[in-house]
């Protein structure tokens, strides 16, 4: 199953994203990152000696998150959904938008998230020219945004 609201190919700029995967049969959530692209260290060509490193689209096509209780669940037939909820520009934004979504959403503290930990470090000045806002509109998945915290069904 594709993702229900991207379907096209990244742009170079943009680095990844947040997403949120909703476990249909059982009501539960999982909130992760992904990157769009990855690097690959390839031998050197004939005659030379350094290593090569190639940038190349990651799977981010086929993924459905790291948490082993979110793919067992997949594995036993569950029905996903999958939602990207921002795209983001550097490696500091997507993490820093996956915390803040965790955060604001209390997955860590609400059962009906898959999400069991959290683990952000972060600079400001890795965030400079970010501005402030709330959380994006999840309208997919008929949330309520109430100023500053996003409700669930």
């Amino acid at each position: 199953m594709a993702w229900t609201n991207f379907d096209r190919s990244p742009t170079e700029d943009e680095i990844g994203f947040v997403y949120l995967i909703v476990n249909e049969t059982k009501d539960r959530y999982y909130i992760g990152k992904k990157s769009f692209w990855s690097t690959v260290t390839r031998p050197p060509l004939k005659g030379q000696t350094k290593k090569r490193v190639v940038t190349q689209e990651s799977d981010w096509q086929k993924y459905y998150g790291s948490n082993k209780e979110l793919l067992a669940d997949r594995k036993a037939g569950d029905v996903m959904t999958r939602h990207i909820i921002r795209i983001c520009y550097s490696k500091a934004e997507v993490s820093y938008h996956e915390a803040k979504t965790i955060l604001r959403m209390d997955a860590l503290l609400d059962e009906r998230f898959y999400n069991g930990w959290l683990d952000y470090t972060g600079r400001s000045n890795m965030l400079r020219g970010l501005q402030p806002d709330s959380l994006p509109a999840m309208h997919p998945l008929n949330m309520a945004n109430c100023g500053d915290e996003v409700v669930l069904r």
